[in-house]
């Protein structure tokens, strides 16, 4: 099995780089909300408690954008080796069943062949001693041979 090989962040499904800057742009503003809590009171003016807000929140917009990017990449890698994984244990539980169903394949024809070859030496064994009798019958000889033992699990009804 090939190794998939993992594509970097910018190169990645358009759906997901979305999702990151959502996830960028809420986190962003949660963290803004909490900033803006702490700094509201101790600030008696709007504006600076405005500007106070923004420059946490500038400084810490990098920091963010790292732990999403990365938490995307760590999970994106995680998935590709779990995928790995579950597909060589799927590939091995295949081959497994496949040499499970050969053999019990090869038991079942040998169990069937063993039966027809009984049945075919049934067949003959009887038509012989059929015969036999009849010859006896038509020579009016008196014939006292026991017909032969069915074989066991045997249909034939002669």
């Amino acid at each position: 099995m090939e190794r998939q090989r993992r594509t970097p962040i910018l190169s990645a499904d358009p759906t997901l780089i979305s999702l990151e800057i959502i996830i960028i742009f809420f986190t962003t503003v949660i963290y803004a909300i909490f900033v803006g809590r702490y700094v509201g009171p101790r600030e008696p003016e709007t504006m600076g408690a405005v500007m106070e807000t923004v420059a946490h929140v500038s400084g810490s917009i990098l920091l963010i954008i790292v732990i999403v990017a990365g938490l995307f990449e760590i999970g994106g890698e995680l998935m590709l080796r779990f995928t790995a994984v579950i597909e060589r244990t799927r590939a091995e539980g295949i081959a497994e069943g496949k040499a499970e169903g050969i053999a019990e394949g090869e038991a079942r024809g040998e169990a069937r062949g063993e039966a027809r070859g009984e049945a075919k030496v049934y067949q003959q064994w009887y038509a012989d001693w059929e015969r036999r009798r009849k010859e006896a019958q038509e020579k009016g000889i008196p014939f006292n041979d026991p017909p032969p033992p069915k074989p066991e699990n045997n249909n034939h009804n002669p």
